[in-house]
């Protein structure tokens, strides 16, 4: 793989000085545009990567792109876009190497066997084309894995992404959990089913009648009371909820809740109010927690380091439409005279 990256080095490093023989259509501006953001904004730089193949390129242009887009998956951790794509890639020694380097990634990430990383990296591959016997390989990844919690979570919500609520439900119940994690479990279901007010009635009898809950399970129902909340546009509602569910996990999910309140209220207006449950956080490797992160410290502090972060994103969020995106390029136009 070293003699593919550093042959593309090469090629990048050349066209982006010498660009002009290849023509200087839509899809080289973009491509350009992807590659020097995609240190600073890699999720941003794959959006503008994708734009640039979809409105062509050069042929040796158009294979670097498509080598960075999967890096780029690769780097976040986007591992249904990275097996698809690298399966257009074609086979070979060199190809089998890169993809057993992603498996290797997807066994760390998951802390499973490489044998379980494999066959849920088959079942990502068929996932779309092919949906029973992807779900032959997740079945397969879960009993090598020893039914992992966070790989079954990701793959339940592959599935109900997809409509198939029965195999979801048909994972949960194959697994043997707490009387507690099941009802969460099924009540994370019926939310992403929206059947809100089900989902709901589960998580506050289940509170009520519960002593010995552990923090992770108090975490996961606030969080879900939180998400049920939002669902029903209950923005303070949900406020609360998350922030309290931020109280019973100290890793990113704490960092996750926090960012949909400090989002929530930020959207209603109160810019201090956000900022202050953001604070305290560095910023996150997330691209949108650290769009909202950039955006309340300028708000607030005017500050001069994350305007000047801020502004490395700008073509990245004028090919964006969300909230977010627009509130960070009215910034931009605002501070556009300040250095």
């Amino acid at each position: 793989m070293k003699k593919y990256h550093s042959a593309y080095i090469f090629f990048l490093v050349f066209l982006l000085g010498y660009g002009a023989i290849f023509g200087e259509g839509t899809g080289m501006f973009y491509f350009k545009q992807a590659y020097q953001i995609e240190k600073t904004d890699p999720s941003s730089a794959a959006a503008l990567y994708r734009k640039a193949i979809s409105e062509g390129l050069h042929r040796k242009i158009y294979n670097a792109a498509r080598w960075r887009l999967y890096y780029i998956y690769k780097q976040l951790d986007q591992f249904e876009n990275a097996v698809v794509l690298l399966s257009t890639f074609g086979s070979g020694k060199q190809i089998e190497n890169v993809r057993k380097s992603l498996v290797s990634q997807i066994a760390y990430y998951y802390s499973i066997s490489f044998e379980a990383g494999d066959q849920f990296a088959e079942g990502l591959l068929f996932n779309q084309q092919d949906p029973d016997r992807a779900f032959d390989f997740f079945q397969k990844a879960l009993s090598n894995s020893k039914n992992n919690y966070k790989l079954r979570n990701d793959i339940v919500k592959i599935l109900m992404r997809n409509g198939r609520d029965r195999d979801a439900k048909n994972l949960f119940s194959s697994v043997s959990e707490t009387p507690a994690d099941e009802m969460i479990s099924r009540a994370d279901i019926l939310i992403n089913s929206k059947k809100l007010n089900e989902a709901g009635s589960i998580l506050y009898d289940l509170a009520r009648e519960n002593n010995s809950l552990t923090d992770r399970q108090k975490y996961r129902i606030l969080y879900l009371l939180g998400k049920i909340e939002k669902g029903k546009r209950n923005e303070y509602a949900a406020i609360v909820y998350f922030r309290q569910a931020s109280r019973y996990d100290s890793n990113s999910d704490a960092e996750y809740s926090m960012a949909l309140a400090a989002y929530a209220l930020y959207k209603q207006g109160n810019v201090d109010s956000a900022y202050g449950l953001l604070r305290d956080y560095s910023l996150s490797k997330d691209s949108n927690i650290e769009l909202l992160q950039l955006i309340l410290k300028i708000e607030v502090e005017e500050d001069s380091k994350s305007l000047k972060k801020l502004r490395t994103k700008e073509n990245a969020l004028k090919n964006n439409n969300s909230f977010l995106a627009k509130q960070g390029l009215i910034l931009i136009q605002k501070y556009r005279n300040l250095k």
